[in-house]
């Protein structure tokens, strides 16, 4: 349902004879907003439901499917219609990057959705390919010592859908999707206390590391 209200394009400062209403759509709960034409949207992934020991801030749901970067929107009980990016994600477990209003209750019900940016053709026409993500089944965590020499920190594993690589350490870690890291070949750069979630598409070889000094450990998980 559309909320019309009395608006003027930036063009019709000086004149005011002309009223253009602009339009709003309800986005969540006390928010609406501006009608826009765009090439972003989101799909469905699935729907799942709340389970015990929820809170306003994570989602306990069994083998839920959300990533980091999904969109949690309730479609019923006492938080429907709050739309909430996902933060972080365990195996079944979702934690949201704000608050709600109040804790879901167990049994209310809610979408899992991906946003999708259209593709255009040299014609004009709008595209939107959805591909779904693999699911996984299994999580398997491990440990590895923080080192100042190349260290492997993940096996080639061709089952692999997701993994995350925690830098518990006060040491930079730099991470190589190959063999052999070193401070000069690498990919990514963990500072202390930070996290790689992979990309998409998930990489699936050897993953080695190297700290600028052997102290901590990386806290690996990764689902299959």
């Amino acid at each position: 349902m559309a909320i019309v209200t009395g608006g003027f394009k930036s063009t019709d400062i000086e004149s005011r004879a002309k009223v253009e209403p602009d339009t709003h759509q309800y986005v969540g709960r006390y928010r609406q907003g501006l009608d826009v034409v765009s090439q972003f949207t989101y799909f469905l992934v699935a729907s799942d439901s709340v389970e015990a020991s929820s809170t306003e801030t994570v989602i306990v749901a069994t083998a839920h499917g959300a990533r980091k970067g999904d969109v949690i929107s309730f479609t019923s009980g006492n938080v429907i219609y709050d739309f909430v990016f996902v933060q972080s994600v365990a195996t079944d477990a979702i934690t949201l990057s704000q608050k709600l209003v109040a804790a879901p209750s167990p049994g209310d019900t809610f979408d899992i959705l991906r946003p999708v940016v259209a593709r255009s053709s040299s014609s004009g026409a709008i595209s939107v390919a959805f591909t779904e993500s693999p699911t996984a089944s299994t999580s398997t965590t491990s440990s590895v010592s923080g080192s100042a020499s190349s260290v492997q920190l993940l096996a080639s594993n061709g089952s692999r859908k997701s993994a995350s690589i925690y830098n518990d350490s006060s040491a930079s870690l730099y991470v190589k999707f190959g063999t052999t890291a070193s401070t000069t070949d690498f990919k990514y750069l963990l500072g202390p206390r930070d996290t790689l979630e992979f990309p998409t598409p998930i990489y699936t070889g050897r993953v080695d590391g190297i700290w600028s000094s052997a102290s901590g450990a990386a806290r690996i998980a990764e689902e299959t």
